[in-house]
């Protein structure tokens, strides 16, 4: 357990450490002017050298690491979200490069919860941070509904496929969080 706490705090280390922002510009309709989308990677919270330093594992650095965690994934899909609402209404050029940036987003959003929630023992504090988890799934089953609103309105197919594979992936990575939550 400690050794796989360890890994996960190192894993999350590179997200935890400088917020990092990547640019994109996405062209919006009849504008010659691109918006560009900014995205935050959110620190999650963690002091390496007092967490490495203190108790491994105690509940309070893994109720930490679960808030940090669910606060990063609310604001990634947030920031994924708006993007695919700018597709719906119409504020997008380049439906198919939004939308491949809405895929680099989740992905990352997946590969965090999952080596999180493979490295610590979850179980000890869902009653912790039920009402976070609920928030968080529900903002996911958001970006979900909005994702599959795409497909009456552009043909991107593929694409939008991908995309609703990984908001699902996203959503079944999140389930060990919900322990004795009841998500409706």
């Amino acid at each position: 357990m400690r050794a796989t706490f360890f890994t996960a705090l190192l894993a999350t280390a590179a997200i935890a450490a400088p917020t990092v922002q990547k640019r994109t510009d996405v062209a919006v309709a009849g504008s010659s002017l691109s918006a560009p989308i900014v995205v935050h990677k959110r620190q999650l919270g963690l002091d390496l050298g007092g967490v490495l330093g203190g108790v491994v594992g105690s509940v309070d650095n893994v109720l930490t690491i679960v808030n940090g965690l669910l606060t990063t994934v609310t604001s990634t899909v947030g920031n994924a979200d708006s993007i695919v609402t700018s597709i719906l209404d119409g504020a997008v050029t380049d439906v198919e490069g939004a939308l491949t940036d809405v895929e680099g987003q989740l992905e990352s959003a997946i590969t965090l919860v999952e080596s999180v929630v493979s490295a610590v023992d979850v179980s000890s504090i869902v009653a912790g941070v039920d009402s976070e988890v609920t928030s968080t799934i529900t903002t996911v089953e958001g970006l979900l509904a909005d994702v599959e609103s795409i497909a009456g309105v552009v043909d991107v197919g593929a694409t939008l496929d991908t995309v609703t594979g990984l908001v699902n992936q996203l959503l079944a990575a999140l389930q060990p969080l919900t322990g004795a939550v009841s998500i409706a």
